[in-house]
């Protein structure tokens, strides 16, 4: 078991959050659909380095506004496929907040669990990073919040 999954599932069972695990087969669906909308390229460099159209902010905290633009919806957590190829649906924004507080630092992306017309970043450089319908919104976040 790798460090990001073994952490998360470390968090769930101390704060008993409810995370659904998405099958290999969904897995890797969902994984094609972000490549071929957000993605100028396939490779085994992450993700966020070959987003098409995007915008970013240096922000170590902003992975936090993600509770509000997830709001109630659910949400689909990812990682890049060389550091976790797990994926799991988290059911609202206050739950995804809750979840990566505790948990240590590592690159995360966020999409709809339905929908896949978002894409949201944080990165190891402490970028929060926006593409599709997150594009606007990371443009219009203030720093702090």
């Amino acid at each position: 078991m790798g460090f990001i999954k073994k952490s998360i599932e470390n968090v769930v069972l101390a704060t008993n959050l409810e995370l659904e695990v998405i099958d290999t087969e969904k897995a890797a669906s969902i994984r094609e659909i972000i490549e071929n909308t957000f993605s100028n390229k396939k490779s085994r460099t992450p993700l966020w380095e070959r987003l098409v159209e995007h915008a970013s902010k240096y922000d170590p905290d902003g992975w936090k506004a993600l509770g509000t633009y997830i709001g109630f919806e659910k949400a689909t957590l990812f990682f890049d496929l060389l550091d976790e190829p797990a994926m799991y649906i988290i059911k609202n924004g206050k739950e995804f907040v809750k979840l990566l507080s505790e948990c240590p630092g590592f690159v995360f992306y966020v999409t709809g669990a339905d929908s896949f017309d978002y894409l949201v970043c944080h990165n190891d450089h402490d970028y929060l990073i926006g593409a599709g319908k997150a594009e606007n919104w990371l443009q219009n976040l203030e720093s702090g919040r």
